[in-house]
């Protein structure tokens, strides 16, 4: 038996789709000098894909849903595309010789965390886009699948330990 939290009220019957994704892992290895400007490409690229993906998310959150969800992920577009977190990342690709995948790791993490520190409850909460955010662009950078609601054809329960406002929009 599996027990979670309801995305809506009453009682349901039907097949469980399990929705599993696949781990991200990070890798700490140091660069060579030759290969910084590679990697500053693999961030590049990445944040690229990561963006059109949202801008994609955010016509269908505000066809769907309305102007308001439209807006929250023209927020989590801005954050991506920030032009301090961008330095943040390739400073840590050029001056400690970091993978891309792991100074994205290091500067989304570093900011949800502050975040979580604040004593502001509505910020507290944004940590949780910020990771989101910062999962997009890992899975972007490193290749992986990102996960798509949308595209799932058959009818049933959705079995996930967590789901974004992403993947459901």
């Amino acid at each position: 038996m599996i027990s979670g939290i309801l995305a809506s009220p009453g009682i349901a019957f039907g097949k469980a789709l399990l929705l599993k994704e696949d781990e991200i892992v990070i890798d700490r290895k140091k660069i060579s000098a030759d290969q910084v400007d590679q990697e500053v490409e693999r961030f590049l690229s990445g944040r690229a894909k990561a963006s059109a993906q949202l801008e994609t998310i955010k016509t269908k959150a505000g066809e769907t849903f309305g102007e308001e969800k439209e807006a929250i992920f023209e927020g989590h577009i801005m954050l991506l595309e920030d032009e301090e977190l961008e330095q943040e990342i390739i400073a840590l690709i050029k001056d400690k010789h970091m993978t891309a995948d792991a100074a994205a790791h290091e500067v989304i993490e570093g900011q949800a965390s502050a975040l979580e520190e604040l004593d502001d409850e509505y910020l507290k909460e944004r940590a949780a886009d910020v990771r989101d955010i910062g999962k997009r662009l890992l899975r972007n950078i490193l290749g992986l699948k990102i996960i798509d609601l949308s595209a799932i054809q058959d009818e049933g329960i959705l079995v996930a330990a967590d789901v974004t406002p992403a993947e459901t929009a």
